[in-house]
């Protein structure tokens, strides 16, 4: 609630008359009341001190009066500036209240909204800055009054995050050139969190995304000999706000490698962490991440013991809590292509533990999850994306061929871009808890195809009814040489379903609440991967 005063002549009179009657209601509806003032906005009337001069009549009165004080104090504050700037008036305005009423807390509930987006970038930062250094609430909302008149619509209240002081930076920035391919560390921090994303361009070609995540740092190992990359970190995930850049060269010596391509693969996959959910009092609580690589956009459901769907989340890349899983029942989380939720890209499925008995031994969980798409790749393409999400800061190392491990990027959770993907090589990226690089939580292996290898289940989702569904599965390894197709039943172990270079067969065992993920191996023994496909109903 709020009374509203400013330099009236009958000031005093209209506190006296409302101002305990005002208090007495909202503390009989639980509500805090607070008082909300007019501060002057000219320049003169700030740099002179005199804009607090209303506040401070109002609150010379309650005292006099032994009226209550408010808790808070809210005012509204257009700043003019003429010759000086917003971050001198609005700095001059917080000195002069924390000198007249220290201890207080103040917020600003009506300031301008410039139509300049550079006034009005001047502005929040003016604010934001005195803020953070006072160490006060972020409390100011832009109002829909433009400094050059009224203006109309709804304006959102004053997004911290877009005017914090933003970092990125690359080390090295100039490499020498070489036959080979090199690497550089990209680093970044959004002061005070909030969604941020670094997309890298080469040579002023189109931008792709790198990391997601509002700080971090992460490894691109893909410089090559005669490109610049131009390395952006923007705020927020859709309409964004460029806060900062960063260009890399490396020189044109020795043999250049070509561009690097993003191709738009259109594949998916989704994990959740802990599965099983340990038992306990209450709902229980699992973190479902996921990763849709070439779609803007994509669509988590969830559906409880193969009931009807119902939408979790909207996002082609990220991670969600979901804290209502009870024990005896079965989660299915499926990660559908685009908005139109017809193409499934993958699924997972979560329980959670009963009860354990007394001296029982508990069921080991899940406590990180990594997620890699495409994977494979498919050939002629190089880059794939991955994902991961822990509860605490975690590092992301990557190994080729079982070699050594090599830093990819560390913070808790996030997205970066791996566009090095090279066919006839194997690339195992493990999420470790903390920086000591000793706590395994989860790792994925990464290939690339090295043929036209097709895997598909038809239909897929399979469609509710009595008894057990049917889907057809149908596969070609691309080439003469044999094939095996594996299938293993909500993460479980793999056993064989079919066998041949190409062909179909039946599955007419499909259950509502689980996912069978169908895989196809070059040859025997499950050396060779080819292609993945994971039916539900």
């Amino acid at each position: 609630g709020e009374i509203s005063t400013s330099e009236k002549a009958n000031q005093e009179r209209f506190l006296a008359d409302l101002y305990p009657w005002f208090l007495q209601e909202t503390r009989s509806a639980g509500v805090l009341g607070s008082l909300y003032f007019l501060a002057g906005g000219s320049e003169e009337a700030v740099l002179q001190g005199e804009a607090l001069d209303p506040l401070d009549r109002s609150l010379s009165f309650l005292a006099e009066s032994q009226m209550p004080l408010p808790a808070r104090v809210d005012l509204s504050f257009f700043p003019r500036p003429e010759e000086e700037t917003y971050g001198v008036l609005v700095r001059r305005l917080l000195d002069s209240f924390q000198s007249r009423f220290p201890g207080r807390d103040l917020g600003v509930l009506e300031t301008y909204y410039p139509e300049s987006l550079a006034a009005r970038r001047a502005l929040g930062q003016a604010f934001v800055a005195e803020y953070q250094r006072r160490g006060m609430p972020r409390r100011v909302l832009f109002w829909p009054t433009s400094d050059s008149g009224p203006s109309t619509g709804a304006v959102p209240p004053l997004d911290f995050a877009s005017y914090l002081p933003a970092t990125i930076s690359a080390s090295p920035t100039v490499l020498a050139g070489g036959p080979d391919l090199a690497s550089t560390t990209v680093s970044w921090d959004i002061a005070g969190g909030g969604a941020g994303e670094v997309h890298v361009s080469v040579d002023n070609g189109n931008e792709v995304l790198f990391a997601a995540s509002p700080a971090g740092s992460a490894v691109a190992p893909w410089i090559a000999s005669g490109h610049t990359y131009a390395f952006r970190l923007y705020s927020g995930t859709g309409p964004r706000s460029l806060l900062g850049s960063t260009v890399v060269t490396r020189d044109a010596v020795g043999s250049p490698i070509a561009t690097p391509t993003v191709s738009p693969i259109r594949r998916g996959d989704v994990a959740a962490v802990p599965n099983p959910v340990p038992a306990g009092a209450g709902p229980g609580r699992t973190t479902i991440t996921w990763g849709a690589s070439g779609w803007a956009d994509a669509e988590v459901y969830v559906s409880v013991n193969g009931e009807t769907e119902a939408p979790f989340a909207t996002c082609a890349i990220g991670s969600q809590s979901a804290g209502f899983i009870a024990s005896g029942q079965t989660y299915v989380f499926r990660l559908y292509a685009g908005t139109t939720h017809q193409d499934l890209l993958g699924s997972v499925a979560v329980t959670r533990d009963a009860a354990a008995s007394p001296g029982a031994t508990p069921t080991p969980t899940s406590r990180g999850a990594i997620v890699v798409v495409p994977n494979p790749v498919p050939a002629g393409a190089s880059t794939t994306t991955v994902t991961w999400s822990n509860s605490t800061f975690s590092q992301v190392w990557v190994a080729l061929d079982g070699g050594a491990e090599v830093l990819f990027t560390q913070v808790a959770s996030g997205s970066a871009s791996a566009p090095w993907i090279q066919s006839g090589h194997t690339y195992v990226f493990s999420l470790y808890d903390g920086t000591s690089h000793a706590a395994l939580l989860s790792q994925v292996a990464v290939v690339r195809s090295a043929s036209n290898a097709s895997l598909t289940a038809d239909p897929n989702p399979v469609p509710a009814g009595p008894g057990a569904g049917t889907t057809t599965v149908s596969w070609s390894t691309g080439s003469e040489s044999g094939g095996e197709v594996w299938v293993g039943v909500d993460g479980g172990a793999e056993v064989l379903f079919a066998s041949g270079a190409d062909g179909t067969a039946q599955a007419p065992w499909i259950q509502a609440g689980h996912a069978y993920r169908f895989t196809l191996y070059e040859g025997t023994g499950r050396v060779a991967f080819l292609a993945s496909t994971t039916v539900v109903r």
